[in-house]
């Protein structure tokens, strides 16, 4: 699918949603995933990917819509000691893990980073 405006609204619309969903958590241990949000926002991933929420987990795809079909996606949460757990997952073989990285900082972790080019660089469906 080509993007287009329509599509990049679509995908920062997702990001004010679930930066919105997280804002309602009332443990605070969340409020590192508030800022990382507003890390992604700053850097601009809000324009390329679409953010979903499960529960307490961010999740990170190229598909259009809610629930809609992707190759790969990237799932987050924080875990009891503070740390972000991070897990790499292909959607097209039962969302089968691919792999999994437990860090104190996620935009300058090289493996997430090389994980982010390869989820960047899907099709948008």
């Amino acid at each position: 699918m080509k993007y287009t405006d329509k599509i990049k609204k679509d995908f920062e619309k997702s990001w004010i949603d679930v930066k919105s969903y997280f804002t309602g958590i009332t443990n605070p241990q969340f409020k590192l995933m508030l800022d990382l949000i507003d890390e992604f926002i700053k850097e601009g991933y809000n324009s390329k990917l679409r953010a979903g929420q499960s529960l307490y987990f961010l999740k990170l795809t190229r598909a259009r819509l809610h629930d809609g079909n992707y190759n790969i996606s990237i799932d987050m949460t924080i875990n009891e000691e503070q740390k972000f757990e991070i897990y790499l997952y292909d959607s097209k073989v039962s969302n089968e893990k691919i792999d999994s990285i437990i860090v104190d900082s996620v935009l300058d972790n090289d493996i997430f980073n090389s994980w982010l080019t390869e989820l960047i660089n899907q099709d948008i469906s």
